[in-house]
């Protein structure tokens, strides 16, 4: 069989899990309401399919990463 070389070329799209609002609340371990919030305010990116809302797993990782504060050393 030969491979398809149709997308030759073209950008790989990497497929990463989208969470729904409730279960990325659960994760980051805040209220949906202020998970909601950020999304209004636009602190995490989003994937909106038709009406529905997701946020990428990667999203959440990124927010982690900003938020994140280096111990002090003594």
């Amino acid at each position: 069989m030969v491979p398809d070389r149709s997308l030759q070329g073209e950008k790989e799209i990497q497929m990463t899990k989208l969470l729904r609002v409730p279960e990325a609340a659960e994760l980051l371990n805040i209220s949906q309401k202020a998970t909601w919030s950020m999304i209004y305010r636009r602190e995490i990116d989003v994937v909106r399919i038709n009406r529905s809302v997701r946020i990428p797993l990667g999203a959440i990782e990124q927010l982690v990463e900003r938020g994140t504060v280096p111990a002090a050393r003594r």
